[in-house]
């Protein structure tokens, strides 16, 4: 959302608060997916997380912005649902899969490995895309001069 294109269509400084918008959702809702979690079951509400993510991807891919803002702000905040079910059902299920009193253990190794290859991983593919010419056309490299 912080393209010069983006900016020109929904206005300088108004990104934060889509991105806003999709958090306090995703807050707001933390404590009623537990609730879901506890009703239904973690496989059912990561299903359900998951469809509603796909919603909120395909209609963000796919929506005119311009002269949109408050349907912006309203997927915006599908997108939070969806993200704080998937995120309720990551964090609580993997106590169900490790062996019992190894959960913080696991957790721990989780955690550092998924931060670890997020920060390492984030150079790799521009560096990537400009050596191998088939994942130039799938992987985004910025423009010239960013």
């Amino acid at each position: 959302l912080t393209s010069p294109a983006a900016v020109a269509v929904i206005g300088q400084g108004n990104e934060g608060f889509v991105i806003i918008v999709s958090g306090l959702v995703a807050a707001v809702m933390a404590i009623p997916a537990g609730f879901v979690i506890s009703k239904i079951g973690k496989v059912k509400t990561g299903i359900i997380g998951s469809f509603v993510y796909a919603v909120f991807c395909f209609l963000l891919a796919f929506m005119e912005i311009g002269g949109y803002f408050n349907l912006l702000l309203v997927v915006a905040a599908i997108g939070g649902l969806g993200s704080i079910f998937i995120e309720s059902v990551k964090s609580s299920l993997p106590a169900d899969l490790v062996p019992e009193g190894k959960e913080a253990q696991f957790m721990g190794i989780n955690t550092f490995a998924s931060i670890w290859l997020s920060v390492s991983g984030t150079p790799i593919p521009p560096l990537v895309s400009n050596k191998v010419p088939l994942l130039r056309t799938l992987i985004p490299s910025p423009p010239p001069g960013q």
